[in-house]
């Protein structure tokens, strides 16, 4: 038989730019390789190397000539079963030439004897559709080893893709994670197995706060039917493959997208950002890569997604009014970093332009020298104590000379939350000074973060670095110090 290509080659660029990640082309060739189940569980088998990527699934009908030809024509409509994943005939074949420029594919159709093959080395390089020629059964030798004992029932389709795209910088944590969580109901239900370089993946587990009642989801109108849960997510107990915040949507037990708000961009903020959904659709039309549907952003979307978060408002409410405000964020520990860095500059600037590094009982120090009046006590260069007034040549005192301090070198901040009134602590840790803010106190919540933590911390350094003898001194440093970093750092809101 004759297999040859039904489009021209210049559609394999246009369909390829659809696919913003190697994980979602390989989805892809997993729809393909599920959509050949044929009511069977089917095993699918991924290996990624840095030379290619092999795709095999084992079960089900497999491919034989027809379904080659089938398979080489772009966009032609094929009867589909009723839970097939692929409408568009192009996905796998696309995802492909996304993936590399060569494949070799061998296939057997259930219940028969026949092995094939077919081979690209140049698929992006010709704008002529492809002859492959008359195609025939091959030989025994020629099959995969492992393939050749296949029981006679089961079909497969093995498909190796060369010539990489080394600009895609494949990651195999994050396909094992993306596979994990789009084909997790499947994995579950048994329809299929996955596995990737050896090792089996997991059904991404999803973990909610039992102490916020979940609440049901059902939708019905004419021809679209949702249903599902909404709920809020446990703390700490999803970071292994953290899901987005708002609803995951599902089309035939495989997941399309998540974090859907069908809504404004203020939603998953904040407090909602434990919020967390599952919905199975059944009547709207998934796009082409099959990264969300077609009718995204119809009236009947809009509508559908008012509902949907009128139903989940129980949730909401509690994630809105009974959110923690303690609880440390990302965004916490990213003020504090910036905190830390804006410090360094403002404690020379308030101390003076000269900064001196001496190590005092195995912990790094600065030494930040300051012009000063003369009548105030100063420490000596070793620290030991104060020293007296330097004479002029006339015998006058010299009104001006050197205050030497030695404050903690700027350490690192901490956000933390505990019990009681301290706003700040320095704790060592493994032999380093580190400054804790307790988020907890009251003044955290009462000004915003980042001047929160830039008091508590310039407080603290000043407390600790020591050579203050009065209240009044000390909170002139202070001030001063504050002063000087406003006038460093951005004046846009925190928030």
């Amino acid at each position: 038989m004759r297999i040859k290509e039904s489009f021209g080659r210049g559609l394999v660029s246009a369909l390829r730019s659809q696919f913003s990640s190697p994980a979602q082309a390989l989805r892809e060739i997993v729809d393909n390789a599920i959509d050949q189940s044929q009511g069977q569980r089917v095993h699918i088998e991924l290996v990624i190397t840095s030379e290619k990527i092999v795709v095999e699934n084992r079960g089900g009908r497999g491919m034989g000539l027809c379904d080659l030809a089938e398979f080489v024509s772009w966009g032609l409509p094929k009867p589909r079963a009723e839970d097939d994943f692929g409408k568009y005939s192009q996905g796998g074949k696309a995802a492909m030439s996304y993936l590399g420029d060569s494949y070799k594919l061998w296939c057997r159709r259930s219940e028969t004897s026949e092995t094939y093959c077919l081979e690209d080395h140049r698929m992006l390089a010709s704008s002529e559709p492809r002859d492959y020629g008359d195609v025939h059964p091959l030989a025994v030798d020629l099959v995969p080893e492992h393939l050749r004992t296949l029981e006679r029932k089961a079909g497969f389709v093995r498909i190796e893709i060369g010539d990489l795209d080394s600009a895609l910088a494949i990651d195999e944590e994050k396909i094992r994670k993306d596979l994990a969580a789009v084909y997790g109901r499947l994995l579950r239900r048994g329809r299929i197995t996955l596995t990737l370089n050896g090792a089996a993946v997991d059904p991404r587990e999803i973990v909610l706060d039992h102490a916020v009642e979940p609440v049901s989801i059902a939708i019905h109108r004419e021809g679209l039917h949702i249903e599902g849960f909404a709920g809020k997510l446990a703390r700490d107990s999803n970071r292994a493959n953290m899901p987005k915040p708002g609803f995951s949507l599902y089309w035939r037990g495989r997941r399309l997208e998540e974090g859907q708000w069908f809504s404004g961009s203020g939603y998953g903020k904040g407090s909602l950002a434990a919020f967390y959904g599952e919905i199975e659709v059944r009547g709207w039309t998934p796009n082409l890569n099959k990264s969300g549907f077609i009718d995204a952003g119809s009236a009947q979307w809009i509508e559908i997604g008012e509902e949907l978060l009128r139903q989940a408002k129980p949730v909401l409410d509690v994630l809105r009014t009974g959110s923690d405000t303690t609880h440390v964020t990302s965004r916490d520990r990213r003020l504090a970093k910036q905190v830390q860095r804006d410090l360094a500059t403002v404690m020379s600037l308030l101390f003076g332009e000269r900064v001196i590094e001496v190590e005092e009982h195995k912990l790094k120090k600065i030494r930040l020298v300051k012009d000063g009046p003369s009548e105030e006590r100063v420490k000596n260069r070793e620290g030991k104590g104060p020293t007296s007034p330097k004479k002029t040549e006339e015998g006058d005192e010299d009104r001006t000379v050197k205050t030497e301090r030695i404050i903690p070198d700027i350490p690192e901040i901490v956000i933390e939350t505990w019990e009681g009134s301290s706003r700040a602590e320095t704790r060592e840790d493994k032999g380093r000074l580190k400054i804790y803010i307790n988020k907890a106190h009251p003044a955290f919540a009462a000004s915003s973060a980042r001047y929160a933590i830039a008091q508590a911390a310039i407080c603290e350094m000043l407390r600790v670095g020591g050579g203050i003898e009065s209240i009044d001194d000390y909170s002139l440093h202070v001030d001063e110090a504050l002063a000087s970093w406003a006038s460093q750092v951005s004046t846009e809101d925190d928030d």
